[in-house]
C-alpha cells in the first residue's frame, strides 16, 4: 500500500473513533445520525412508525467507519442525518425527507379506492434529493396518489378499471373486472409497477379524463384479438377456430400494453386472425405444413400437414418458432395473389445431403452419403427459407459429406490375456475360543487308620512346648 494510503487511513481511523464520534454499526429499522445537544455524537435511533431500514454491516451500510461515509463523518454537521428509512409497500411518505429528518410514512387506506390499488416499496437513499411533503392534507393526498395507485391488487384474470364519464367523485371509485373470454392477465401483484396511474386518477377526480382502463387483458394461445384495446376498451377475443385451416396452426399469447385497434368489420377481424391463428404449426415431428399449388378464393381454407421425404426430419410445429409471416402470405392466397406451397420446412440430418433443392413451392429431398465416405460425414442442415421467397440450393454430395471426419477406425481385435495378479496379503488372526467346561469332582478317599499314641504326643508337645516358652 502506497505510504500516504495507509496516512490517510489512520487519519481517518482517527477521526471516527475520536472521543464524541465513536464508530457505531446501526441494527435493522434503525437511522444513523449526529445528536443535536452538545459535542456531535453518533447515535442509532429507531425508524418512525411504519418505515424501515435494514441492518448495518460491520465496515459496509450503517457503519459509521465505512470508508464511504468518511466525508460526511467527518463534517460532524449536528443533527445530520448519515442513513435514511424506507417506506415499505402499502405505505405512502406523508412527511418530507430532509437533512435532518427521515420524514414519515402512512398506510395505504384499504377503502376505495385504494382497496383495489396499493404501493410499492420507496427506497430513500443518503445524497438522493429531498422528497418534500407540504404540510397539508391536500399535499399528502397528491403524495398517496402517486404511491399508493402503483400496483394494482387485482386477483390473476382480472383488470383494473375506473368508469367511463369522469366526475368529482371518479377518483373514489374502482374496480377490478373479470377478462373477457378468451383472455387473460396476471395478479396485480406481478405486473409491472404503475408510474402514471396516480396522475391519471388525479385527473379524474378533478373531472378531466375519463380513464377507463388501468390494466389490460392479454389474449389466450389459441385465440384472436377480434376488436381494439385502448384507455377505455379492454378489447375481446375470438377463438381460433379447429376447423380448416385452423384445425393445422393456432395462435401464440398475444401480451397487450397498449392500444390496439381492430376496426368493427369482419375483413378487419379475419385480418387479425390471419396475423395470429396461423402463427404456430400444429403439425406432428416429421410433418410440414402447406398448402395446394395454385391459388383460388378458398385457398386460405385449404392448409394440410404432410409426412417429410424418407430421410429428412423435423421437430413438432409447438416447439418451432412462430410465425410472424404466414398469416399474410395465407391472406395473399385467399386473393388470388401468391401461391404459397411449403410453409414450414423438412431437415437434413447428419450422415446425409440435400439432393433436391428447397423452395416454397418444393420441400426438397435428401440423400444418404455413401459408403465410400467411411471417414468422414456430413454435418447437419436445417432448413428454414424465407417464406414467399428464398429458395436452398441443392448440396454437392462430395463437398457435404467430407466435411466433418469420424474419429477413430473400426474396432480393433481383443487384446491378449494380462498376467495373474499379485497374491493377497494374509488374512487376520480368529478370536480366541470359548473357556471349556469345568470337569467333574474327583471320588472320595479311604480313611486314614488311627495314628499310634507316640505320634499324637509328639504332636500335641510340638505346639505346646512353643507357646509355653513365648508365655514365659
Amino acid at each position: 500500500m502506497p505510504q500516504h494510503s495507509a496516512l490517510w487511513g489512520l487519519a481517518f481511523l482517527a477521526l471516527v473513533f475520536a472521543p464524541g464520534a465513536e464508530a457505531l454499526v446501526c441494527g435493522a429499522n434503525e437511522y444513523l445520525h449526529y445528536n443535536t445537544a452538545g459535542t456531535p455524537v453518533l447515535t442509532c435511533t429507531s425508524c418512525p412508525d411504519q418505515m424501515t431500514n435494514p441492518a448495518g454491516v460491520a465496515g459496509g451500510y450503517g457503519d459509521s467507519a465505512d470508508p464511504r461515509m468518511s466525508v460526511k463523518v467527518a463534517a460532524k454537521d449536528s443533527g445530520h442525518l448519515l442513513t435514511y428509512c424506507n417506506v415499505p409497500a402499502g405505505n405512502y411518505l406523508s412527511a418530507s425527507t430532509t437533512a435532518i429528518s427521515p420524514g414519515a410514512s402512512l398506510s395505504c387506506t384499504v377503502v376505495a379506492p385504494l382497496d383495489k390499488t396499493t404501493s410499492v416499496e420507496q427506497v430513500i437513499s443518503y445524497g438522493d434529493s429531498f422528497i418534500t411533503v407540504a404540510d397539508s392534507a391536500s399535499a399528502r393526498l397528491i403524495s398517496q396518489n402517486a404511491r399508493c395507485y402503483m400496483q394494482s391488487k387485482c386477483a390473476a384474470d382480472q383488470y383494473l378499471s375506473t368508469p367511463t364519464t369522469a366526475d368529482s367523485v371518479l377518483r373514489t371509485i374502482v374496480s377490478c373486472t373479470a377478462c373477457p373470454s378468451g383472455m387473460t392477465a396476471v395478479a396485480g401483484s406481478s405486473l409491472p409497477t404503475q408510474t402514471t396511474l396516480g396522475t391519471a386518477m388525479a385527473q379524474d377526480a378533478a373531472g378531466s379524463t375519463a380513464l377507463v382502463i388501468a390494466t389490460f387483458c392479454n389474449v389466450k394461445a389459441g385465440s384472436y384479438l377480434s376488436s381494439s384495446t385502448s384507455s377505455i376498451l379492454i378489447g375481446a377475443a375470438g377463438d381460433c377456430t379447429n376447423t380448416a385451416p385452423f384445425d393445422k396452426t393456432t395462435s401464440v399469447e398475444q401480451v397487450i400494453v397498449a392500444d390496439i385497434t381492430v376496426a368493427d368489420s369482419d375483413s378487419a377481424r379475419l385480418a387479425s386472425q390471419n396475423a395470429r391463428c396461423y402463427m404456430q404449426s400444429k403439425c406432428a415431428a416429421d410433418q410440414y405444413l402447406s398448402t395446394p399449388t395454385t391459388a383460388n378464393d378458398v385457398l386460405r381454407t385449404i392448409v394440410s400437414c404432410t409426412a417429410c421425404p424418407s430421410g429428412m426430419t423435423a421437430v413438432a410445429g409447438s416447439s418451432q418458432p412462430t410465425q410472424t409471416t404466414l398469416g399474410t402470405a395465407m391472406a395473399q392466397n385467399a386473393a388470388s395473389s401468391t401461391a404459397l406451397v411449403i410453409s414450414t420446412f423438412c431437415n437434413v440430418p447428419s450422415g446425409s445431403y440435400l439432393s433436391t433443392a428447397v423452395s416454397t413451392t418444393s420441400v426438397g429431398a435428401s440423400t444418404p452419403c455413401p459408403d465410400s465416405y467411411s471417414t468422414t460425414r456430413s454435418l447437419a442442415t436445417s432448413i428454414s427459407p424465407a417464406l414467399g421467397s428464398a429458395s436452398v440450393a441443392a448440396q454437392i454430395e462430395w463437398v457435404q459429406c467430407l466435411v466433418e471426419p469420424i474419429s477413430g477406425g473400426p474396432t480393433g481385435p481383443a487384446g491378449p490375456t494380462g498376467p495373474a495378479g499379485a497374491s493377497g496379503t494374509a488374512g487376520t488372526a480368529g478370536a480366541a475360543g470359548t473357556a471349556g467346561a469345568a470337569g467333574a469332582g474327583g471320588a472320595a478317599g479311604a480313611a486314614s487308620p488311627a495314628a499310634p499314641l507316640s505320634t499324637l504326643s509328639a504332636a500335641i508337645l510340638g505346639a505346646v512346648v512353643p507357646a509355653v516358652l513365648i508365655l514365659v
